[in-house]
């Protein structure tokens, strides 16, 4: 008799190929190293003592957005991007996030609470996707929060997406798996009839 074996499944990193950083209307001012392919994706995120020193990305405009690519067909479900709040700087949280599908001009947007940070904070805040967006290439526009002259600054270091791995990979994965345990019985059995 085979017993049922629940697999979990959670969310895989998505490979981001390449960026590119359009700064958006307003005062065009702009830290930080916006190169791509690698600076947001590559897995360093900067602490809120840091700012300043190029770990962070950092504008004041009022509309800026970031262009991610993907490999075609690409499955979304969530994505997670690395703010920065601190306020004695006037580096805030953005308002609000939102995902563009450029193929299909599909939107999903998502408010940021600001009382989740602290004064001087940084951490992870993750989006999950009412629909996954299938796509090559996806734009993640923000909304700085209005300051006294302006928009606030908004700080970010890392962007990563995600995706929930097809069931035929987990079926493939569960089967590898159930084949390797068949596999180490049936040597333990010959093992013992040897004794």
């Amino acid at each position: 008799m085979l017993g049922a074996t629940a697999l979990s499944v959670s969310a895989a990193p998505l490979t981001v190929e390449d960026y590119f950083y359009n700064p958006g209307g307003g005062p065009n001012v702009l830290y930080g190293d916006t190169t791509p392919p690698t600076k947001l994706t590559n897995g360093e995120t900067g602490s809120p003592s840091s700012w300043y020193n190029g770990t962070f990305l950092l504008w004041n405009t009022s509309s800026p957005s970031i262009t991610f690519n993907f490999a075609p067909d690409s499955e979304i479900t969530s994505f997670s991007i690395y703010f920065l709040n601190e306020s004695s700087a006037g580096i805030t949280v953005p308002t609000t996030v939102t995902l563009t599908d450029v193929a299909t001009n599909e939107t999903e947007s998502f408010t940021i609470d600001p009382a989740t940070f602290g004064p001087a904070d940084a951490h992870w805040v993750q989006f999950d996707l009412s629909v996954p967006f299938v796509t090559s290439q996806v734009v993640v526009w923000t909304s700085p929060a209005p300051g006294a002259g302006g928009p606030d600054w908004v700080a970010m270091s890392e962007v990563s997406f995600q995706t929930i791995p097809e069931p035929s990979v987990m079926l493939l994965l569960g089967s590898g798996l159930c084949a390797v345990v068949m596999m180490r019985r049936l040597q333990s059995r010959r093992r013992c009839r040897e004794i």
